[in-house]
């Protein structure tokens, strides 16, 4: 599954808060792609009440290019109560090396981004 240019938790144009008791996205599979290196495939995960993006589980996930915790102009004031970006799992990438590949993680209650769990290993970039 890929999701691209899309909102969680905030108005359309990712300017205000609407909020929510949950995560913006939350996974429980593997091989998914939430943003992307093209431009315009980032999403806007802010103002959620946990964390932006919950990898519950699963491996091999793709998380490139997203502006979590703010929006793409960079505002403040959108982010999430908890954590930006919660990994569990193996074989995640969150970011990296490739133009457009970096992810914007700023305004967490928690962490900005936390690999967990026994098993869990990833690329970082």
């Amino acid at each position: 599954m890929q999701l691209a240019h899309a909102t969680a938790s905030t108005n359309a144009a990712a300017t205000a808060r609407l909020g929510n008791t949950a995560d913006g996205i939350l996974i429980f599979s593997s091989g998914n792609t939430i943003g992307g290196t093209v431009g315009g495939a980032g999403n806007v995960l802010a103002a959620n009440g946990f964390s932006g993006l919950w990898i519950n589980s699963g491996a091999n996930n793709i998380v490139q290019g997203n502006f979590i915790g703010t929006n793409a102009a960079s505002a403040t004031g959108l982010g999430n109560a908890s954590t930006g970006v919660l990994a569990n799992g193996s074989g995640n990438t969150i970011g990296g090396s490739t133009a457009g590949a970096g992810n914007v993680i700023v305004s967490s209650g928690g962490e900005g981004l936390r690999i967990a769990g026994p098993a869990s290993t990833g690329r970082r970039g």
